[in-house]
C-alpha cells in the first residue's frame, strides 16, 4: 500500500509538472502570437496597392503601404490586440495604433470614421474603422504600418501572400484615338497573373489581351 501511495504521488507530481508546463507554454505562445503568425495575417481593408513599404513619397521613403480602397469600406484589426491611441492625428488623419505585445504595433491612418476607443481590447478581424476620401499627407488610401518598437517592418511580409495586388501606371498612347472611347489610366496586376485596366468610364475593370 504505502509503495502505491508513492507511486501514486510521484505520477500525480508528474502530471502537475506536465500540466504547469503546458500552461507556461500556452502563456509564451499568446505572447508570440503576433510572431508566430507572420504571413498568414488578412490585410485591414479590400484593395489595391498603391505604394509599397519604402517607396519614395514626396521625396522620403514610405514607412509603410498606401492600400486604394472604396469609400466606406470595413477596416478591420489585423490581429488580436490592445488600442493604445485612437483619434486624429496631424498628417495622418483619423488613425488607429494597436498594441500586439512585445513591442509589436499596427497603425492605421486615414480613416474616416473609428470605432473603437482608447484602451479597448479588440481582435483579429473585428472592425476598427471605415475608409473615406479625406485628402492628408498620404493623399487618397488608407495608410498601414507594422512597427516592432520604433522600427518601420514591411508589412507585406506579415500579411497573407498576394494579400494586395499592385496598380502599375500604363504609359500613355501617342495618340488618344488609338483608344477609342477611353483613356487607359493604370494596369492592375492581378494575383492570378491577369492584366486588367481601369477605363475612363464609371472606373470599370475589364482584361486586357
Amino acid at each position: 500500500m504505502y509503495e502505491q501511495a508513492i507511486r501514486e504521488m510521484q505520477k500525480a507530481e508528474h502530471d502537475l509538472t506536465k500540466t504547469i508546463s503546458r500552461l507556461q507554454k500556452k502563456k509564451r505562445n499568446k505572447k508570440r502570437g503576433f510572431i508566430i503568425n507572420k504571413g498568414r495575417m488578412r490585410g485591414p481593408v479590400e484593395g489595391q496597392l498603391i505604394v509599397h513599404f519604402g517607396e519614395m513619397v514626396d521625396n522620403s521613403p514610405s514607412k509603410g503601404i498606401i492600400i486604394h480602397a472604396e469609400e466606406n469600406s470595413p477596416v478591420v484589426c489585423i490581429f488580436t490586440g490592445k488600442v493604445i491611441f485612437a483619434g486624429y492625428k496631424l498628417g495622418y488623419g483619423n488613425m488607429v495604433i494597436i498594441d500586439h505585445g512585445l513591442g509589436y504595433y499596427t497603425i492605421t491612418a486615414h480613416l474616416d470614421d473609428i470605432l473603437v476607443n482608447n484602451g479597448a481590447r479588440v481582435l483579429g478581424g473585428q472592425q476598427i474603422g471605415t475608409t473615406g476620401d479625406i485628402a492628408t499627407l498620404f493623399s487618397k488610401g488608407l495608410y498601414f504600418e507594422i512597427r516592432k518598437d520604433s522600427t518601420p517592418l514591411d508589412p507585406l511580409k506579415w500579411l497573407v501572400a498576394n494579400a494586395y495586388p499592385k496598380l502599375i501606371p500604363l504609359p500613355r498612347p501617342k495618340f488618344d484615338s488609338e483608344i477609342p472611347q477611353t483613356t487607359v489610366h493604370e494596369r492592375m496586376i492581378s494575383p492570378g497573373g491577369q492584366n486588367r485596366m481601369k477605363t475612363g468610364h464609371g472606373n470599370k475593370l475589364r482584361t486586357l489581351p
